[in-house]
């Protein structure tokens, strides 16, 4: 698979959640949420919003790939001399099938593969037919569609652990 291409339909996107302040009720808060899910960085792609995570058959153990988000995160506030923040923490990931996500009728969505230097997983949940004055909508049928895990439930969830949680 080559950057800027459609993940498979089998595929699962997950995007890990790292601060325990975006948790709330028993998933993530529909505020945190709004607040990843953002207008393109391209101009020139074919999408209006867009929200990092990543591809689960890249990452080989998803805990310790959000451990070490959440590790990268503290040590940058650590390089500008500033405090850790106390509700910096892995907490859990939201998750589902790339065939679910293009099911939607309302909103359109896609995931697409965009690999970085430091993440080769990374891919964006994509959203081609709304922008940033449904954010409402769109925020209220992805988080309908997205299922939330808690870190601790992880390891019991076969779609997530991809023969390295202890099976």
């Amino acid at each position: 698979m080559d950057a800027g291409d459609p993940a498979d339909d089998a595929e699962t996107w997950l995007r890990a959640v790292t601060n325990s302040t975006h948790v709330r009720r028993g998933g993530v808060h529909h505020a945190a949420f709004r607040k990843w899910l953002a207008p393109r960085d391209d101009p020139q792609v074919d999408w209006k919003l867009e929200i990092s995570g990543d591809l689960r058959s890249l990452i080989d153990n998803v805990a310790d790939a959000a451990q070490k988000r959440v590790d990268d995160q503290k040590d940058k506030f650590r390089a500008k001399g500033e405090q850790v923040p106390s509700a910096l923490q892995f907490c859990g990931v939201l998750y589902a099938k790339v065939a679910k996500l293009r099911s939607l009728s309302q909103p359109k969505c896609d995931v697409i593969y965009d690999p970085k230097p430091e993440d080769n997983a990374h891919a964006n949940l994509v959203v081609r037919d709304h922008g940033v004055d449904k954010i409402l909508t769109v925020t209220a049928a992805l988080l309908d569609c997205l299922i939330w895990a808690p870190k601790d439930q992880i390891a019991a969830i076969q779609e997530l652990c991809k023969g390295v949680c202890g099976r």
